[in-house]
């Protein structure tokens, strides 16, 4: 089974994505909020890092820079939700190697299926 860390701030998206991904053989974790992401990913280790980009009090793509500068998120993928699907997001998103860009509201079916695609060559 494979690690998710969600780091999701609407509490019943969360619930919802938590039971979806559970319901499909990963093992998700949730972080309580972006103070405790740096912490919770050298401690998991995930597969995969699964965040929305509105996040209270952070910018998620310059939070992103921080992780990957710092070491935190190691070979970790990273796949984000946002209802703001601006093509300069969506472009500083794939320079900084996000595996997957979702759109808000979510299709859970191919929410399932994008994390699949992209933990595929992962063992």
């Amino acid at each position: 089974m494979k690690d998710i860390l969600l780091l999701e701030p609407n509490p019943l998206q969360a619930d919802l994505l938590m039971l979806t991904l559970a319901r499909h053989q990963f093992k998700p974790h949730r972080c309580p909020g972006v103070e405790q992401l740096s912490e919770q990913a050298l401690r998991l280790n995930p597969s995969l890092l699964l965040m929305e980009l509105s996040l209270p009090g952070a910018n998620a793509l310059d939070l992103l820079e921080t992780l990957q500068a710092n070491g935190s998120l190691n070979q970790t993928r990273v796949i984000l939700l946002s209802a703001i699907a601006y093509p300069e997001v969506v472009q500083r998103a794939a320079r900084l190697g996000v595996c997957g860009f979702l759109a808000k509201p979510l299709d859970l079916d191919a929410l399932v299926e994008r994390v699949r695609r992209c933990l595929a060559d992962l063992p």
